[in-house]
């Protein structure tokens, strides 16, 4: 109870970072708790070799959280069609980039002037 309580307050806050991190702290504590459970599971010779549900819940949920955390703290995604946006702008600009130009190239030879 205590957990969702917690997160229901974090996203009520808009403080995506907390979730986040606690979603990394959560994988943190999963991994550490498999390897321990594998741990006791080896020194006592027993033969299960699966790793208990709530581990297994508490990993994926730590996905979940983190992954919730760091798409939502990124900002608004701008639509993947860009109709509007291409509809507005002339062939001119749809074509313009400036980052292709090149102004030292040999037709400054031919365009020299004395």
């Amino acid at each position: 109870f205590f957990f969702v309580a917690f997160i229901s307050f974090v996203l009520t806050m808009g403080s995506y970072k907390v979730a986040q991190y606690l979603g990394v702290v959560l994988m943190i504590h999963a991994i550490i708790s498999a390897a321990q459970y594998r741990a006791e599971v080896e020194s006592a010779d027993d033969l299960r070799d699966h790793i208990p549900g709530d581990i297994i819940f508490e990993g994926i949920a730590a996905f979940l959280i983190a992954s919730f955390g760091y798409i939502s703290s990124h900002g608004v995604f701008e639509n993947i069609h860009k109709k509007k946006i291409n509809e507005e702008k002339s062939f001119d600009q749809f074509h313009y980039r400036p980052n292709f130009m090149v102004f030292n190239h040999r037709g400054q030879c031919l365009n020299h002037q004395d």
